[in-house]
């Protein structure tokens, strides 16, 4: 039983199988040794008595044993909880401070934006302005054109009536 707490690498079972094998292997061998010897009746009797015999004082012990195994073991998974908790909240700190960091991000990508878009619609404003005015040149030289061809159509009547007389 020991082995395989060991195996395990359970601390409380290692411990638990330690207490067994001193509590009862350790005088039910020592009464196969006195039994081996030879004794006499009278102190197989009296080896049988301190094996099998269970005072209060031997089970007060063994609950006192129970107790502060059960302490033990709950100060384990508090200190295993505690950690648990350190390093769920140390992630936390982490992700937060990383959420942090990207709404940063977001916030200047967002005003990035914003300035884009601003600087959009202020250059179709200058794009109309300079459409309106290639509008207000192009007519201007279609009225100076036309004026010209007019001047021009007169000029030759001119000359040909001229010549004409």
């Amino acid at each position: 039983m020991q082995g395989l707490a060991e195996v395990e690498g359970d601390r409380f079972r290692i411990q638990e199988a330690s207490q067994l094998n001193k509590r009862d292997l350790i005088p039910l061998e020592d009464e196969v040794k006195r039994g081996l010897r030879g004794g006499s009746d009278r102190d197989l009797e009296q080896g049988r008595e301190q094996l099998f015999y269970q005072g209060p004082g031997n089970q007060q012990q063994q609950q006192t044993l129970t107790t502060q195994s059960l302490i033990q073991s709950s100060d384990d998974l508090l200190r295993e909880t505690q950690a648990l908790c350190s390093d769920t909240e140390q992630i936390g700190m982490s992700t937060l401070t990383q959420m942090g960091v990207q709404r940063e991000q977001l916030q200047i990508a967002s005003d990035n934006l914003d300035a884009t878009h601003t600087m959009a619609l202020q250059a179709g404003q200058i794009l109309r302005k300079m459409r309106q005015k290639i509008f207000r040149n192009k007519c201007s030289l279609y009225i100076i054109i036309m004026a010209l061809l007019a001047a021009n159509i007169f000029v030759i009547y001119l000359i040909f009536k001229k010549h004409t007389k």
